[in-house]
């Protein structure tokens, strides 16, 4: 049970995940602080709520703190965490404070290796223009709750439940699980794909109704039980009619305003969710045709002097092919040019091929250093090694900047009119197209 008389500190607490439960656990009434020597977009929001944000790890901060929530983004040589450990204060990972919050509550969780974020965030919306006031956390900045999370007053909490690191086993016994897809991602940590999908099936023998998506061949290979969706296979079915609609047996045609085939299963799979909880089918269509997406998922961010700029996470070569694909073929007759930013040393190393080759679908591409996301380095891995495998490949508009500020000037001098202009990566390569729509509107924001 949760203490909200005992204060929380947050290490890393501007990261999505972590911001989120920080907001919930203030609303519900505790004393929250955190510190966080980086820059991200909910850290002007957590100041606004009067939560205490310090901008550097140190032990002082922990004066008067109970409870530390570190997630394993966080190094285990911290200095505040390492300090917490050594004093005795009650130390968790970020998952299992997310269980303790959701344990009140039917818990629906969704994992998967692609498509998390948007699936939790139309779950959500269906729930609640359903009106059955649900709570949820989202990993990422949904408008349509205007941020990361929700605290209702329904029965129902959604949340994304994060297979990088294992921490989803704390999830046991959910109401509904779903599973979106699963590839070879995160093997720093399992040390080989067959540990994943176990650990994968562990977590779906102990919850009560598993639903999974059976397009995926690892996922169907893997012989789950609980309710298949799909499009080629399973028990819950809908048929694909354009890069917006689907067709889903016994609920009838929908249209979305979100484009694209994996934005297509990830609706199929919310239909089979409303399905086994018995929502009504014209609600969840309804509401589901209305939904604009997640901020960083093919977000459009503007059009200036006739380019359109758009950012999305995509940091996996599979991710990065969808968006790209689909982006081709609303944009037909338009160049697409992508400013690409790789996320850790370790999936770099393990996938740069793959990801030069999902590349290739752009017209103009850029590839910046990697983002480290608190990793070491290892010798040798550098997002060059993308760039040489696409100019050995035959690719002459491809181009490396070992400084993502170069890669910016570059850019405002290539960029032209009839442009798709898009910035993709998990890290903070963002701000290049956000800043450059700026300049191109001629320093109005």
């Amino acid at each position: 049970m949760l203490d909200l008389n005992k204060r929380f500190h947050f290490i890393g607490i501007g990261g999505v995940g972590m911001s989120a439960l920080a907001f919930i656990l203030h609303d519900m009434g505790a004393t929250v602080s955190g510190s966080d020597t980086g820059d991200s977009n909910f850290m002007e929001r957590l100041l606004s709520k009067g939560i205490r944000v310090f901008r550097k790890h140190d032990p002082s901060n922990l004066e008067g703190v109970h409870n530390v929530i570190y997630s394993s983004a966080i190094s285990p040589d911290n200095p505040e965490l390492a300090f917490a450990k050594a004093l005795g204060l009650n130390v968790m990972h970020r998952a299992e404070l997310l269980k303790m919050v959701m344990d009140p509550y039917e818990r629906i969780g969704i994992t998967g290796t692609h498509g998390k974020t948007t699936t939790s965030a139309m779950s959500l919306k269906v729930l609640m223009d359903a009106r059955l006031d649900p709570s949820g956390v989202i990993g990422g900045d949904f408008p349509y709750i205007g941020g990361n999370y929700r605290l209702g007053r329904g029965r129902f909490f959604i949340a994304e439940i994060d297979e990088s690191d294992g921490s989803f086993l704390y999830f046991s016994g959910l109401r509904c699980l779903v599973i979106t897809n699963i590839e070879e991602e995160h093997l720093e940590h399992y040390g080989s794909f067959e540990e994943l999908k176990e650990k994968i099936r562990k977590l779906a023998e102990v919850c009560e109704l598993v639903i999974y998506n059976a397009d995926d061949p690892n996922l169907g290979e893997m012989r789950l039980k609980g309710v298949s969706y799909g499009f080629e296979s399973g028990s819950f079915r809908g048929r694909i009619l354009g890069d917006r609609s689907l067709f889903v047996d016994g609920f009838g045609r929908l249209d979305l305003y979100v484009a694209g085939v994996h934005n297509l299963s990830n609706a199929l799979g919310v239909l089979a969710l409303c399905d086994c909880l018995g929502i009504d089918k014209g609600k969840a269509m309804e509401s589901l045709s209305g939904f604009k997406g997640v901020k960083r998922r093919m977000e459009v961010l503007g059009e200036a002097e006739g380019i359109i700029f758009m950012d999305d996470y995509a940091h996996h070569p599979t991710e990065i092919r969808a968006v790209l694909l689909t982006l081709r073929k609303l944009y037909r007759d338009k160049r697409l040019v992508v400013l690409f930013q790789p996320h850790r040393y370790s999936r770099t190393a393990r996938m740069y091929k793959e990801m030069a080759d999902s590349l290739r679908v752009a017209d103009w591409i850029g590839i910046t250093e990697i983002y480290s996301a608190s990793e070491v380095p290892i010798e040798g891995i550098s997002g060059k090694l993308i760039y040489e495998t696409l100019r050995v490949a035959g690719i002459e508009n491809a181009y490396f900047f070992p400084d993502i500020e170069i890669a910016k000037d570059v850019l405002k001098g290539e960029l032209k009119k009839e442009d798709i202009f898009i910035t993709m990566g998990a890290g903070d390569v963002y701000k290049v197209g956000r800043a450059l729509l700026v300049e191109f509107k001629g320093g109005c924001s």
